[in-house]
Formats: C-alpha cells, sequence, structure tokens
C-alpha cells in the first residue's frame, strides 16, 4: 500500500492510499469532535471513505455533529458513528472500550484531541481554588480528562491497535 501524506486542517498526518479498510477513533472534547480540529479531521476522514467513530462525552453534540459532517460530504463511501466517551470518567472509557471491541474487528488510528483547559471551566479554577472541579474518580478535572482518560483509553485499545497490524496513536 502507498502512503499518503495528507493535511487535516493545519495538521499533517499519514494515512494510507486505500482508505476505505481503515478505522479511526476520533475521541474530542472542547475543541473536538463536536467543533474545531477533532470536527474537521473527522471530516476529511469521512469524506476520504475512512469508518470513523466520533467519541465525545455529549452524544447530542457529538450525533449532532455526525448528521452535519453526512449532510456536507452526502458523497462518501465512508462510514461515520458517534459514541459517547468522557474520558474524565474512567468508567465511561471502559464502557466504550467493551462497545468498541464488541462492535469492530480493528483500530488503525485513535486520535486523542480530547481535552479542557482551566480557562474554560466555571470560575476559573487557577485564580480561585474553591471551584476547582473533581472527577468521578476523586482526580482534577482537567488532569483526568486530558492526561489520565487517554492513557487509560489507549492502554485499553493497544490489543486490538497491534492485532490489527497498523498501529498509530495520534
Amino acid at each position: 500500500m502507498q502512503l499518503l501524506p495528507v493535511c487535516l486542517y493545519h495538521s499533517v498526518c499519514v494515512i494510507y492510499s486505500n482508505i476505505q479498510h481503515i478505522t479511526w477513533i476520533v475521541n474530542c472534547y472542547a475543541t473536538g469532535s463536536t467543533s474545531g480540529l477533532g470536527e474537521q479531521t473527522a471530516s476529511e476522514l469521512y469524506a476520504m471513505g475512512a469508518t470513523v467513530i466520533v467519541a465525545s462525552r455529549t452524544l447530542s453534540r457529538c450525533q449532532d455533529s455526525v448528521s452535519r459532517i453526512k449532510a456536507d460530504y452526502w458523497r462518501s463511501q465512508g462510514q461515520i458513528f458517534a459514541m459517547k466517551l468522557d474520558t474524565s470518567d474512567f468508567d465511561s472509557v471502559r464502557e466504550f472500550v467493551k462497545k468498541f471491541d464488541n462492535g469492530y474487528k480493528a483500530l488503525h488510528f485513535l486520535v486523542n484531541n480530547a481535552g479542557i483547559h482551566y480557562i474554560s471551566m466555571p470560575g476559573n479554577p487557577i485564580f480561585n481554588t474553591s471551584l476547582k472541579q473533581i472527577s468521578k474518580q476523586g482526580y482534577d478535572m482537567a488532569f483526568a480528562t486530558n492526561y489520565m482518560g487517554h492513557f487509560l483509553l489507549t492502554s485499553l485499545l493497544m490489543e486490538k491497535m497491534t492485532k490489527t497490524g497498523t498501529c498509530v496513536c495520534l
């Protein structure tokens, strides 16, 4: 298979020329699959015919994003699905992986784009520590969402990615 560099909205990644047989999870939040870089990444992959799982903590926003993408790229031969995933909640991560394992045979690419920052959180906890948000498991919300959840998700999907033979985690 020939590798082609493809520009995806200010970022460059390498994809296969026969993208119809490639499965991607685009895992995104605040800057994610329901807007910005994540939605553009999912759009471009779907437009090229890939199977894309758009994962977000708010399923309704995720489904809206999938509807917009399908409407914009109605000629695509790809598949795109919405799935709920909140990386700040480790139970949600485990449930997502369980559902993914039951529904998909392969995973070629994982795009960990989910993230929150303190500036977007109510009351801005940088300046007011009494407003700091805590995850379900008791960790700082930003740390759980941006780092711990991604690590857990990637770790739980690693076996499937290595069995697939092509494993890229962005």
